[in-house]
């Protein structure tokens, strides 16, 4: 759906201040019989980091596109509790709006089968930027902040396929900053990646701190405690996925108060 003007300049206003915090308020997710995640709460503090751990299956996923509504597409699916972006609930948000707002990045790179240029500059028309100059602009500075332009400027009319993996994410990547979000959503975005290409993309997260507020899920716990700034442990308990600890990373690594947090960061469970 494409973004009316009004939206747009809404979009460019909000970004204008600092991005706002996430919450998550006694959120249960279920599709059909079976409940994803129950009664979890989150906050995510305006510009910070906020990794999801836990083994698969515990719902981290799902919630993370709760986020962004993505999650209440699903055919069957109930959900029940709030979902904030600042003090706004997501359900009175059009969906122009809150794609926009809130970007997100999957586990495996998905640009469009189109050029590279044109990846971020269909987007943008789609969410009502109609200066060309503009489109480039914003095209480029997004290159510029995952760390791609100078490795494209000379190819942008290349199809972006014939880029490597990790080239397609910081694409991705830049393809979500490029509407200028307040949230990104990161879905495992290193996994599917070799360790050189990961690097570079987890520089990039880092990089993000302060601008935006960031939610990501990984499995890498390393990671998690070297980019997150806050850390949130979810668990299967009575094949229900819930949020057992959250709080400080650090502190979940070297003071965690629930035993199974304490024996995942060890490595002795999960």
């Amino acid at each position: 759906m494409k973004t009316s003007a009004a939206e747009a300049q809404f979009g460019r206003e909000a970004r204008l201040q600092a991005p706002p915090g996430v919450r998550v308020e006694n959120l249960t997710v279920r599709f059909g019989q079976k409940t994803a995640v129950a009664d979890a709460d989150l906050t995510v503090k305006s510009g910070q980091i906020l990794a999801m751990v836990g083994p698969s299956g515990c719902g981290k996923s799902t919630l993370l596109a709760s986020i962004n509504g993505i999650t209440d597409l699903v055919p069957g699916v109930v959900i029940s509790g709030q979902r904030l972006v600042g003090n706004r609930p997501i359900d009175t948000m059009s969906s122009g709006i809150l794609r926009r707002r809130v970007g997100m990045l999957f586990q495996k790179p998905n640009p469009f089968p189109m050029s590279i240029i044109e990846n971020l500059e269909f987007p943008l028309r789609e969410h009502g930027v109609r200066g060309r100059g503009q489109r480039r602009e914003q095209a480029r500075d997004a290159l510029a902040q995952v760390g791609l332009w100078g490795e494209v400027k000379d190819r942008l009319k290349d199809p972006a396929l014939t880029l490597s993996g990790g080239q397609q994410q910081r694409l991705c990547l830049a393809r979500a900053l490029v509407l200028e979000p307040d949230v990104l959503l990161l879905d495992e975005p290193c996994s599917a990646l070799d360790p050189i290409a990961s690097a570079k993309v987890e520089a990039c997260i880092d990089s993000l701190r302060g601008g935006y507020t960031v939610v990501i899920v990984t499995h890498n716990l390393a990671q998690a405690r070297r980019i997150a700034d806050e850390m949130v442990v979810f668990w299967v308990e009575h094949d229900v996925g819930r949020i057992i600890e959250a709080g400080p990373t650090e502190r979940l690594f070297t003071a965690p108060v629930h035993p199974t947090t304490r024996a995942y960061c060890k490595g002795l469970a999960g």
